[in-house]
């Protein structure tokens, strides 16, 4: 209990300093946030049992529930705080950000704009919608338009989207704004190339077989000229086709496997992890809200799993020498050692650069 309570202050230093809350609201999103990482599940009542306050367990879950309730917290402003801090530390070099989206339960899904680094996807800002079907464009721009600003004009940014993504409006956002972009295409996508039109389809790619077309004009309204590369891999079904901005060669297909780091995070968000879809808060701005709470949660245990790594400790965790473990789940093991034997633990976020 003592090893908690002094956890517990480490948080809130740390969190004072990258966001800004009253003290009240401050105190429960500590707790709040503590309760998450050794509860490992986004349901109130599990949280609400690993937070050692002196009420009954339905007291607790409804102080979270008020939280979550409260106008005051205000998700995008304490997430673009967070962002903020972190693209700060970087400086002439590149800046590999994703978009993407998941469905977070029956009702509602996720887009977010995320960071790649070290093989893994970082949440920088997001946005919970209600309903089914695939984002817009007006949607996809007001989260980059979030995290435009906050890029030292030293960095070149190369946007990684999978085939929700293919818009040539967004091709044409990311150009005005000196961006690259790797944005992957559907199949029946009209292209002109080499005087011709076809569709992707009819490239007909064998398996290992790679193609690279240069200022080729993308659909049927003669949008580009951009550069395509194509490829499919072996034993694979699904070809890639990624429209860019740049010169198309083997480089293009290598940034573009950075796209797939937001897969594990997917995972450790929802089964393998934290299991996101199991809330049963119906309130897109509540969910935002616990959004919040849940990827902080993920920085901070992602951080022990690096730490863990940096030490030398990863094989005593592991069984063999291949990587049984995701960053995220060896940083679960690691806490829950270094707590069990009362060693103290600061709260951190994973270091960048």
């Amino acid at each position: 209990m003592r090893e908690k309570f002094r956890l517990y202050h480490t948080t809130k230093n740390q969190l004072r300093q990258w966001v800004d809350l009253s003290e009240p609201l401050t105190c429960v999103m500590t707790w709040f946030v503590i309760g998450c990482i050794f509860a490992q599940n986004a349901t109130l009542p599990k949280i609400a049992a690993k937070i050692p306050w002196s009420t009954k367990l339905p007291s607790r879950t409804q102080r979270l529930w008020r939280w979550l309730k409260n106008p005051r917290v205000n998700s995008l402003l304490l997430s673009k705080s967070i962002a903020q801090k972190w693209l700060a530390n970087f400086h002439d070099t590149n800046i590999y950000l994703v978009i993407d989206r998941t469905d977070i339960n029956a009702n509602h899904w996720l887009l977010f704009v995320g960071l790649c680094y070290r093989g893994r996807a970082f949440p920088l800002v997001w946005k919970v919608l209600p309903g089914k079907g695939s984002t817009s464009f007006a949607r996809q721009r007001t989260l980059l338009r979030i995290i435009e600003p906050m890029i030292d004009k030293s960095c070149t940014v190369v946007l990684l989207g999978d085939r929700e993504f293919r818009s040539t409006a967004l091709m044409s956002f990311c150009q005005r704004r000196g961006w690259r972009f790797r944005l992957r295409l559907k199949c029946d996508t009209w292209i002109r190339a080499n005087r011709q039109w076809f569709q992707l389809r009819d490239l007909s790619l064998k398996p290992g077989e790679r193609r690279y077309f240069q200022s080729v004009y993308i659909t049927r309204k003669r949008r580009g000229p951009f550069h395509l590369a194509c490829w499919l891999d072996i034993g694979g079904e699904d070809p890639w086709y990624i429209a860019v901005d740049t010169k198309a060669d083997a480089c293009t297909l290598l940034e573009f496997k950075k796209r797939f780091y937001v897969e594990p995070m997917f995972s450790d968000f929802k089964s393998r992890g934290l299991n996101l879809e199991e809330t049963r808060i119906q309130n897109p701005d509540r969910i935002d809200r616990l959004l919040l709470v849940v990827v902080i949660c993920y920085l901070f245990v992602t951080q022990q799993g690096m730490s863990c790594i940096r030490v030398g400790l990863r094989r005593f965790f592991e069984k063999t020498q291949r990587r049984f473990y995701s960053l995220y789940r060896l940083g679960e093991l690691y806490f829950s050692h270094r707590f069990d034997s009362g060693q103290q633990i600061k709260f951190a976020f994973p270091r960048l650069c």
